[in-house]
Parts: C-alpha cells; structure tokens; sequence
C-alpha cells in the first residue's frame, strides 16, 4: 500500500471514528431551547429583546447573544428532523477535528500518532458535541 493511499485511510477512518463518537443523542434540555429560539426568530423575523419563556420573569429583558447559532440549528432541524440535528453536530464535530489533526499532522509529519493523538481529545470532549452554540466556536477558534 502506497504512502500516500495509507495516509487517506487513516483519515477516513478518522472522520468515521470520530464522527461515530460525535453523534450524540440529546442529554440536556438548552439544545432543545436554542432550536425553539430558532424557531422564534425564524417565525417572528425579528430577535427577540424580551424573554417569552420565563414563567417568573416574564417579558424581561432579554439579549439573546447566540441567534444566529440558533437560527442554524431550527433550519437543520426544520430540514432533517432530530436525527439531521445529531448528524450537523456531529459533521460540526469531525471538521474541528480534522481541523486539529491537519495542524498536529504538520507539525511533526506523523499522521497515525497525531489521529490518535486527536482522537484522545475528541473523546474527552464527548460531552460538549451536542447542539449549542459552543460547537460553532469550537469550529471557529
């Protein structure tokens, strides 16, 4: 097997591992409001500056700083449903890895170390691959 084609199946073995390991299911309830908020925005046009949700403090001021990630994740779940949600943080997930692994990988040119290496980190950012906003920034920084 040539160096070359060896190097592309470690990658793709890769992006199936780790997007396997980032396909979560739903485990806290803020997912669900960030589509819900989404789904405000999307339905009224317009950011909301007031709180609708709040049963104590209803109509309070509101900044709802992550609205565009929650615009994202109501058109994905509009779109494909909870499962196409699962699948967009996961695809979320595999390309900050890749992302990670294409700069371990040039760094030290030793691709198999630098995917285990990454791989590692992916599993102990398990938890924080669900839908929210925080993914984005992830892919981001």
């Amino acid at each position: 097997m040539s160096r070359k084609l060896m190097g592309w199946v470690v990658v793709a073995l890769f992006a199936v591992v780790v997007g396997l390991y980032c396909f979560n299911q739903l485990k806290e309830p803020d997912a669900y409001y960030h589509v819900r908020t989404g789904q405000l925005i999307w339905e009224t046009r317009t950011i909301p500056h007031l709180d609708p949700y709040s049963y104590t403090a209803p109509n309070a001021p509101w900044v709802a700083h992550e609205w565009l990630a929650q615009l994202l994740f109501y058109g994905v779940y509009a779109a494909a449903g909870y499962w196409g949600l699962m699948a967009w943080a996961a695809l979320l997930g595999i390309l900050t890895m890749f992302l990670v692994l294409r700069l371990s990988y040039h760094e030290k040119k030793m691709l198999p170390l630098a995917a285990l290496g990454v791989l590692a980190l992916t599993y102990l950012a398990f938890e924080l691959w669900i839908p929210r906003p925080q993914v984005y920034a992830f892919l981001l920084a």
